[in-house]
């Protein structure tokens, strides 16, 4: 149903939305009347974390049919993520309000402490303790029942050896790194016609 490439779009998405956000934030300035002027930078990068967040919504709806397919062991990551999914909303709905009214609530510099508490602060601890505790319960899958993005080949080539001494199997690893690189394994050494 979805490939990696579909992921790879949201990750951009949530990239380039959070650079932009840096840079707008950066160089937004304050007027004297209190008002905040808020860089274009800053509202396309909300509007990029906004077009992410639907993005995941309907991915995760569309794989609730497939759920089945999920391991026992991870059948708590989707429920966390049900969880953690209205309280990134409400961040959102948040930063938008800032960026988007001009109004005292949601000033950046003069806004509403209250406001900016419950809509921003707690809906952040929140989620970031409800990923923190995932990651207690969640346990590491084998490198071999990893995902495309866990299970890379760069990852699992770190300790290794680096240059062409890795790429010849000389760094103490397995034989086997030799075919990751295209090449065949080498053929054992011959010294005095016994094979070591």
């Amino acid at each position: 149903m979805f490939t990696m490439k579909h992921f790879r779009v949201i990750q951009l998405l949530v990239t380039i939305g959070l650079i932009l956000s840096i840079a707008g934030g950066t160089s937004g300035n304050a007027q004297p009347n209190g008002t905040v002027s808020v860089g274009t930078t800053s509202r396309v990068g909300i509007i990029l974390y906004m077009a992410a967040f639907a993005a995941m919504v309907f991915v995760y709806a569309a794989s609730l049919s497939r759920s089945y397919a999920v391991p026992a062991k991870e059948r708590r990551i989707p429920m966390a993520v049900l969880i953690a999914l209205p309280f990134i909303l409400v961040r959102l709905i948040y930063s938008a309000c800032c960026v988007f009214l001009h109004s005292h609530l949601f000033n950046i510099f003069s806004g509403s402490v209250a406001v900016y508490v419950f809509m921003a602060v707690i809906e952040e601890f929140v989620v970031v303790a409800l990923y923190v505790a995932l990651g207690f319960f969640v346990e590491k899958l084998a490198p071999d029942s990893q995902g495309p993005i866990a299970g890379r080949e760069w990852k699992n080539k770190k300790g290794r050896g680096r240059g062409r001494a890795a790429s010849r199997g000389y760094s103490g690893g397995p034989q086997s790194a030799n075919i990751e690189y295209g090449m065949p394994p080498a053929p054992p050494a011959q010294y005095h016609g016994v094979a070591r």
